[in-house]
This record gives structure tokens, C-alpha cells and sequence, in this order.
């Protein structure tokens, strides 16, 4: 198992003892003093944390470029570095490249004090070979040394690669520790100790990360149980999800060792290498959201009858190895339109606005609960498609010419419009919507668009993407656990994350 290092970034050493102090009790085994964190890191202040947590804590002095908080002259770093060997730190963390030359003053005062040393290095980009770097590292390493090495994952699969590296090195017996940063990092996190990695860092507590894609403290003891699992979000703006923040408060409220992660992939070319991946690496399951919801069909080993019929999958499930695709899309649109669909005047003009997977799962909705729905998209060629897989005597109608048509009385907006990272604006005009009429917007950040807004001064009632992602989200969670999802708790959390 890993040992599990907590990085400490707190701007007085007083805030650091006490955290560390805090962090040791909670069950990590060392803590890391960040002393480029403190505005004037002094001897005194190395010799006091030196005593009060010797073998038990690693100090490291990052330099602006490898992401120190303060900026510290390289003699000035050196002097401190040699003051935590001689003050009784287990490890002292040294940058291979940018502390090169103290590498050999450094490593005889580790010897003579029964220290040993951390070897650094971080990458500026994904694409740098890491395991020729890795290997060089490594050959400079002196017996006792631990070689550790962090590379920007922007992409879950460059975190893939960093976990099978890790097992590679692993295996040949090396003492080393690679880390992915960034969104697509938290996986090698999560999953290092799978991989052989000797070492691990984490925050604290949540929003006290020292760099990014930590994971906090109580998130990384709970992945120590033997049962521990992961689960995700797969799409190309997963830093926007609200879906972390929901499913790992149901996870802690289930008392559950998971954690749900943002796995970020770049375009539909890498769908089939991350299935591979998840896979190999033994993923409890994954959400998807656009734009590869229909994409993914193809590489999955199984598809319940809903998610066969729609041609959609939100919800992939581990079983015995194999990947199953569902779509509770379905569950969650059902929820969100109760209100219409139950009502005693049920809506008869009904319009599913674009054609992806989201679409199909409204437009399967709305068949189920005898409505024909009009579909109109920007790429007509997908709305018949749609329309002839689901709903073939469906009208299709040319996204621009909605607003010359008759006015709908119950609109479900599914394109990604209004989504960070998108064209903003409703995409179709209020013209298009009849007073007294629903209107439901699968986005759901902001929790009111621009369509929602449009909608409600028109006068229709409007339902929020929230209600959709906590409903399709609670049947995820069920899928993955087997246990009854913690609704009131994932909607407060949801509450207190959304915007």
C-alpha cells in the first residue's frame, strides 16, 4: 500500500504544524511542509517543524517555476534544504533540474543524518516522454532515493499512461512515483496504489490543494479500503460537471470507499481507448455526457433494452469484467416533466430542440407517455435519423425555422447551448413557446439559461437541468451500488454547488 503523503500549503507554520498535527491523527502517514508557502520560511521555523515531526514529515521548497508559492533564489532553497536534512526530516524533496548542483552537498548531509531524499521533477507538457525522462531520472537516483515525477494529464488517457508506466517501473522494482496534474490527474491519484506507486500526496481538506488534481485526505483514506472503487464523468467539459460534487456526497453519506471523479477525454477518437482502459483498470462504471453518448455504444460489451432502443448510453456499468451500457437520462427526463405529463391537460404540441443523445432519451419520454413530438436540429440528417429510429412519423423541422412554425406547448432544449464552453442565447425564439406551456432545459449550468429565461416571460412554466441530472444521477448511483440513492442529500448538494 502507499504511503499517504498530505501536502500542507498553509501561509504560517503555526497553520501547518496544526494541520499536520490534525492530518497525522485522521490516518495519513507523513505530512509535507510546502515551505515556499510561507512569505519568510527562517532556520527557526525548520528546526521547530523538524523536531516536532521528524521522520514523520518531508520539507519541500518548490521553485517558481515547478510551482512555488513564494519566490525563493535557488541558494536561498539549497540553504533551507540542508537545514531540514540537518533538523530531522525523514525526506527533504530536491528538483532534480533546478537543484541539480546541490544534489551531491545535499545527499552526504542526508547520509550523515539519516535522511533520505525525494529526486522531483515536473513536467510542462503531457506530450514530453515520460518514461525516457522517468528512466533518466531514475539512473541518477542513489540507493534509498525515491524518484518522483509529475506530467499535466488534460486527458484521462495521458493518466491511463501514467498509471501503466507506474506499473511497468513498479515491477522492475523501481522507487518511484509518478502523479498526474490536473482534472485528468485525480485517476493516477486514486489509483496509483493499484500501480505500485511507493508514495502519494493529498490535500487536506477539499480547496487547500497543493497541486492541482489532489484529492483531499478523507476521500484517500476511504480509497485505502480493499473494496475501494472508482467511478466517473466522461465528456470534453467535465470540469463544469456538478455530478463530482453530488455523487461523492452520496458516496460519504452511504459510507461507501469510492470516489467519483471529472474524466476528461479531447474528441469521439479517444471513446474506444478509454473503455480499454476502464476496463483494464477495473472502473466500477461511468457517466457520459456529450458529446459521447452515442459514440460509446460501439465499444461497450453489452446494452440493456432501453439504452438498445434510444441508441443513447449516459450510464456504463461494470459487470464481471464486461461494460454495460443504460440510459438514465430516461429516469431523470421522466422526473423533471411529472408535472406536464401528469397534468389534466397534458401538453399536445410537445418539441425536442437538437438531436444527440439527449434528444433520443426526450424523444423516448415523450412516445412512452403517447405524445408525438416535432424534432428540430441544426443538422437535419441526425433529426431523421432520430425520427426514424424512434419516432417515425415524427416532423422534423430545421432549427432555424422553428419560430415560423406554430407555437409548441412543451419545449425540452437538449443541444448544449448555454453550457460554459458554448454559444450563449436560447436556440430557438420566444415566439416559438406557448403561454401556459412547459419548457424543460437539459443544461444545467447555469441553472437558468438564457431558453429558461425566455421561456418563463413568455409565461410557460420552465423546469431546470437540475432536476434532470439529480434524478439520472440517483439511478447511476443505484446501478453502481446496488443501494437506494440518498436523494435529499444529493439535491442539498447540488443546491449548494449549482449557479
Amino acid at each position: 500500500m502507499a504511503k499517504l503523503c498530505v501536502s500542507l500549503v498553509s501561509p504560517t507554520p503555526a497553520a501547518m504544524a496544526s494541520s499536520a498535527r490534525r492530518a497525522l491523527r485522521a490516518g495519513a502517514d507523513l505530512v509535507e511542509f510546502r515551505v515556499d508557502a510561507l512569505p519568510r520560511p527562517t532556520p527557526e521555523v525548520i528546526r521547530r517543524l523538524g523536531r516536532g515531526f521528524g521522520k514523520n514529515a518531508i520539507l519541500t521548497v518548490r521553485s517558481p517555476r515547478e510551482g512555488g508559492r513564494h519566490r525563493l533564489s535557488a541558494k536561498r532553497r539549497a540553504e533551507l534544504l540542508e537545514q531540514a536534512v540537518q533538523a530531522g526530516f525523514g525526506r527533504v524533496d530536491l528538483e532534480l533540474r533546478a537543484d541539480r548542483n546541490q544534489l551531491p552537498a545535499l545527499r552526504e548531509a542526508a547520509r550523515q543524518n539519516g535522511a533520505a531524499l525525494i529526486l522531483s521533477s515536473h513536467l510542462g507538457h503531457a506530450e514530453e516522454d515520460l518514461e525516457t525522462i522517468a528512466r533518466a531520472d531514475l539512473r541518477r537516483a542513489a540507493p534509498g532515493e525515491l524518484v518522483k515525477l509529475a506530467a499535466p494529464a488534460e486527458s484521462v488517457l495521458w493518466a491511463f499512461e501514467i498509471l501503466e508506466l507506474q506499473r511497468r517501473l513498479s515491477a522492475e522494482g523501481h522507487a518511484v512515483a509518478l502523479l498526474g496534474l490536473g482534472l485528468g490527474g485525480m485517476l493516477t491519484r486514486a489509483l496509483g496504489h493499484l500501480a505500485g506507486s511507493p508514495l502519494t500526496y493529498s490535500a487536506h481538506r477539499a480547496g487547500e490543494e497543493a497541486a492541482p488534481g489532489q484529492l483531499d485526505l478523507e476521500t484517500m483514506l476511504r480509497l485505502r479500503d480493499p473494496q475501494s472503487f472508482v467511478v466517473g464523468v466522461v465528456g470534453t467539459h467535465v470540469e463544469h460537471s456538478l455530478s463530482p460534487a453530488m455523487q461523492n456526497a452520496a458516496l460519504a453519506e452511504c459510507g461507501l470507499p469510492g470516489v467519483y471523479l471529472p474524466l476528461p477525454l479531447r474528441s469521439t477518437d479517444d471513446v474506444g481507448r478509454f473503455a480499454a482502459a476502464a476496463r483494464s483498470w477495473g472502473l466500477r462504471g461511468f457517466n457520459v455526457t456529450i458529446p459521447f453518448k452515442e459514440e460509446i455504444l460501439a465499444h461497450l460489451d453489452d446494452l440493456d433494452p432501453r439504452a438498445r432502443l434510444i441508441g443513447a448510453v449516459n450510464t456504463v456499468t461494470s459487470r464481471a469484467g464486461r461494460l454495460v451500457g443504460s440510459n438514465t437520462d430516461v429516469a431523470g427526463i421522466e422526473h423533471a416533466l411529472r408535472g406536464a405529463l401528469e397534468s389534466r391537460r397534458p401538453p399536445s404540441r410537445p418539441l425536442v430542440i437538437g438531436a444527440g443523445g439527449g434528444a433520443r432519451a426526450a424523444a423516448h419520454v415523450l412516445v412512452e407517455h403517447g405524445l408525438l413530438p416535432s424534432v428540430a436540429a441544426r443538422r437535419t440528417d441526425q433529426a431523421e435519423s432520430l425520427v426514424e429510429e424512434l419516432v417515425p412519423t415524427a416532423p422534423v423541422v430545421r432549427l432555424d425555422e422553428v419560430g415560423d412554425q406554430e407555437p409548441y406547448d412543451l419545449l425540452i432544449q437538449c443541444t448544449p447551448r448555454g453550457m460554459p464552453g458554448h454559444p450563449a442565447g436560447s436556440p430557438v425564439p420566444a415566439r416559438s413557446m406557448r403561454p401556459q406551456g412547459w419548457a424543460l432545459d437539459l443544461v444545467y449550468m447555469p441553472a437558468q439559461t438564457a431558453f429558461l429565461r425566455a421561456a418563463k416571460r413568455r409565461g410557460l412554466r420552465t423546469v431546470s437541468g437540475l432536476e434532470v441530472l439529480l434524478h439520472q444521477g440517483a439511478a447511476s448511483f443505484e446501478a453502481w451500488t446496488g443501494l437506494p440513492a440518498p436523494l435529499s442529500v444529493m439535491r442539498r448538494e447540488l443546491m449548494k454547488v449549482a449557479r
